[in-house]
């Protein structure tokens, strides 16, 4: 089995070069093609002479959304995954998702469990994160009750998941629709259209570790920092017509077909994400 054929791994980086040599030399090592999406003004230069399933694109001065527009042209094999230049995704954990989706078509993505890891006093520390993914796979047979049923107890699962790439691709060109200056709607946005078009499985298999030495890079983009919060925005009067525009513009997105029907479930499900409430 030729996986390099059959997973890419997407790696947008921004001024972290010592991260992004780690993550270089980690999956130099594993037989997945793995494209790098730099944004930084000077091109890491332990990027030559690289292994065939290794890619580096130099983007120099190029938004996040940009970068993750470029990937979407470059992506050739059935399955794909996003990560960061700070976080490994481990080889069984990857297989055992491959193979989970290769034997269940009717899952459109798997994901396993996440270790995460910091150091403190030369001693590494560990913690299980992301624990509500621990047993909530989302497997309804309808698009609208899976939406629901994700937003009910919410942790990001696509984003972080293996993933078949023709709905991956389709949920990250709906992000790339409805580009606000809002802080993290552009994931929200990604995790209802992955729930709409269909199920996650989450094995109880070490799936990726993520490192939580490094403070988050944030860059002059507005829908990237965490001040621009979504809560804000979703509850200020003055943002309503933005808001229902946005509401109008997804659902067309979603469900061209039945538009007012899927307005509402975006209404409801975010609405309740915002302020707490339960998803009816």
């Amino acid at each position: 089995m030729h996986l390099k054929n059959k997973i890419t791994i997407v790696i947008p980086t921004l001024n972290r070069p010592i991260s992004l040599s780690k993550s270089l030399d980690y999956y130099s090592k594993l037989p997945f093609t793995v494209k790098y999406f730099d944004g930084s003004k000077i091109k890491n230069k332990k990027f030559k002479n690289l292994p065939p399933h290794i890619k580096y694109f130099h983007l120099p001065n190029l938004s996040f959304f940009s970068r993750i527009k470029k990937s979407l042209s470059t992506i050739s094999t059935p399955y794909v995954i996003l990560g960061c230049d700070d976080e490994f995704y481990t080889l069984g954990g990857l297989i055992s998702c491959f193979n989970c989706l290769e034997k269940n078509k009717k899952y459109i993505s798997s994901i396993g469990q996440c270790v995460k890891f910091y150091t403190k006093t030369n001693k590494i520390i560990t913690y299980l994160g992301y624990e509500k993914n621990l047993f909530n796979s989302v497997k309804s047979s309808k698009s609208e009750d899976r939406v629901k049923e994700h937003l009910q107890e919410y942790a990001p699962k696509y984003i972080y998941s293996l993933s078949r790439a023709i709905f991956w691709k389709k949920a990250f060109t709906n992000m790339l629709n409805l580009n606000l200056p809002v802080f993290a709607i552009g994931e929200l946005v990604f995790e209802i259209s992955m729930a709409f078009q269909g199920k996650i499985k989450i094995l109880r298999k070490l799936f990726w570790f993520r490192n939580y030495d490094n403070s988050p890079h944030y860059n002059t983009e507005a829908y990237l920092n965490p001040e621009n919060k979504i809560t804000t925005w979703w509850n200020e009067k003055k943002k309503k017509k933005e808001r229902n525009f946005f509401i109008y513009r997804f659902s067309k997105l979603l469900n061209s077909k039945n538009k007012k029907k899927t307005s509402k479930l975006i209404w409801d499900v975010i609405n309740a994400y915002c302020n707490n409430k339960e998803v009816i």
